[in-house]
């Protein structure tokens, strides 16, 4: 299990609310959801995988309010 902690900036700290959600199940963010400025801790757990595969590839979505396109932060475990 690897974690690492990921800033949600916003200019002047304007709060403004956010979902996030991981691609894949190895993957998970805490929050899920909030209002930024915020702190996000994203997890991923290679416990349940099988296979021959030495590299995973997986993303995490954040949708901030009324920005169409969300932020996707890639993720290579």
């Amino acid at each position: 299990v690897t974690s690492a902690t990921v800033r949600l900036t916003t200019p002047n700290d304007m709060p403004v609310s956010f979902t996030a959600r991981a691609s894949v199940a190895w993957l998970s963010v805490q929050p899920p959801s909030g209002t930024a400025p915020a702190t996000l801790t994203v997890v991923a757990d290679g416990s349940g995988l099988q296979g021959t595969q030495t590299v995973y590839t997986g993303a995490i979505a954040i949708t901030i309010a009324g920005v169409t396109a969300p932020l996707t932060i890639p993720v290579t475990y």
